[in-house]
């Protein structure tokens, strides 16, 4: 752990030293943005889309620079490096504010949204713009948009998933998030907390026997070498919000701020019709190297998982959960 954190210090010093200097080449205001995505995933497409809008509508007065696949940290070390100015920008998944302002705990619920249509109607509506303030008084990080539709969580599993009994006992790994283990456990499962690194290998060796992601990620990792079986729960749809050190923000000319803004929403846009594109192109890439795709139901399933809503709400309020149920009655 140690070595990690000091070789992204490196990093960071050393950029940070060729970015200084490079403003006496061109007096750019450079921007550093974070990614935990790869190169080639939809995130990072975008960001660099971003990167590019900026750069025309500035006139190069503003540079992003973007660094991919966890060079700079991991998605809680760069929400910590934004917040203290570090690292400028980044773009994480909803589930990281939840730790600043506890109303972000909502969008982690399964079953949450009845269409990713709705999710990002929501995700560009004044309670979401309401949310995100919120999160900036307490964390010192604006939310330039929040529309980067990450797609849908599935189950990727090494045995047939018919109906949801066949889930007891199965050892699932689940990312670092209470929520989801408690969902897990309600489902049947035996979850496991691992870090995402270790999921490959400990698939191949057994410590667990599913793991549940987007289908970019369980392409990209070749996690379907180990289980066969992608089982279409559909249990979480969520999304990326593109960040800036708000300090950082307000420093800018109001005309170099209302780009930063227009361009993220754009490069927001574009992300969505990305992932949206792909899931069709990697179901048949699957299907060809031997994974089976079973539907289950989903309605029986988001029964079964209810109650983890319910003992959550002590924690992001009834008041907005009932906001949201308005807002998703009025947008079907």
């Amino acid at each position: 752990m140690f070595k990690r954190t000091l070789c992204v210090l490196v990093l960071i010093l050393t950029v940070t030293f060729f970015t200084e200097n490079s403003y006496a080449v061109n007096d750019a205001k450079i921007l550093r943005l974070g990614l935990i995505a790869a190169e080639g995933h939809p995130v990072t497409k975008a960001s660099k889309k971003f990167g590019e809008l900026v750069k025309e509508r500035t006139k190069g007065a503003i540079e992003i620079q973007v660094f991919p696949g966890g060079t700079l940290g991991g998605e809680v070390e760069l929400q910590d490096m934004v917040s203290n100015g570090t690292v400028e920008m980044t773009s994480i998944g909803t589930g990281i504010p939840a730790n600043i302002n506890p109303q972000f705990k909502l969008l982690q619920m399964p079953y949450l949204w009845d269409s990713q249509d709705q999710m990002i109607a929501f995700a560009n509506s004044p309670l979401q713009d309401e949310m995100n303030a919120q999160y900036t008084k307490k964390s010192g990080v604006k939310v330039l948009a929040s529309n980067w539709d990450q797609g849908i969580r599935h189950t990727l599993t090494k045995k047939p998933i018919k109906t949801l009994d066949d889930f007891k006992g199965v050892k699932i790994r689940v990312p670092q998030l209470p929520e989801w283990v408690e969902m897990w456990k309600l489902a049947g499962t035996n979850p496991t907390q691992l870090p995402f690194p270790e999921v490959y290998t400990s698939l191949q060796q057994g410590v667990v026997d599913a793991m549940e992601c987007p289908l970019y990620w369980i392409f990209s990792g070749s996690f379907y070498e180990q289980a066969k079986y992608l089982i279409l729960t559909g249990h979480i749809m969520y999304y990326n919000q593109l960040m800036i050190n708000e300090k950082k923000f307000n420093e800018l000319s109001a005309e170099h701020q209302k780009i930063l803004l227009d361009a993220a929403k754009e490069a927001g846009e574009y992300e969505t019709e990305l992932t949206r594109a792909i899931d069709t192109d990697l179901r048949a890439k699957m299907e060809a190297k031997g994974v089976t795709f079973m539907e289950i139901d989903r309605a029986q399933m988001a029964q079964k998982v209810r109650p983890v809503l319910e003992s959550w709400t002590k924690v992001f309020g009834a008041d907005l959960l009932g906001k949201v149920d308005k807002f998703k009655s009025e947008n079907k």
